[in-house]
């Protein structure tokens, strides 16, 4: 219960307007992001970024699941050393090598503030946040569908679930845990 969607693709409208790009009413594969984030950069908007990545786990969970790879295997452990993961790491590079993005602080997130205060055209954020740009004075933004990378997908922000030790059925508890956990 309780879980809200993380990796939220927001844009600014008027910074898209202003680089000629139509705002993402469809589903946007990682080139149509790509081709959006360039067309923003050629736009040379003063002091704009195009995108602001941050890395924290709930944005990184998205780009991994878009990529289709699986963070938890088979026997529970955490394991992101598949094609598919390093597919989504070196996508999130890419766009930072370009310059399309500054460099992403896992330590400091920043990227928020940079979208309210129209520095950058495109941020990620999670539910909560929201509210925040509901509240900014002056923004006229928007929320794209989850991109697409290999698969349509988007993470939700980590939900604890606690299984009683004496449940009357602890396998199926279990095998739902799994589920949560692997495909969920």
């Amino acid at each position: 219960r309780d879980r809200a969607p993380a990796g939220l693709l927001l844009y600014n409208r008027a910074l898209l307007a202003s680089a000629g790009v139509a705002e993402p009413k469809k589903i946007w594969s990682w080139g149509d992001f790509r081709r959006a984030c360039r067309a923003v950069a050629r736009a040379n908007l003063k002091d704009v970024k195009p995108v602001a990545l941050n890395l924290y786990p709930y944005s990184v969970f998205t780009w991994l699941y878009q990529a289709g790879a699986c963070i938890v295997s088979p026997d529970g452990s955490i394991s992101v050393d598949s094609p598919e993961a390093a597919e989504a790491i070196d996508f999130l590079l890419g766009l930072w090598r370009e310059g399309l993005s500054e460099r992403p602080d896992p330590a400091d997130d920043d990227s928020l503030a940079q979208f309210i205060s129209g520095r950058v055209c495109f941020a990620f954020a999670t539910f909560y946040t929201l509210g925040t740009c509901v509240r900014a004075e002056g923004l006229d933004w928007g929320i794209a569908p989850p991109l697409r990378g290999r698969v349509h997908a988007c993470s939700c922000l980590p939900t604890f679930v606690a299984l009683s030790s004496r449940t009357a059925h602890p396998e199926a508890a279990w095998a739902w845990a799994r589920f949560l956990a692997l495909e969920g």
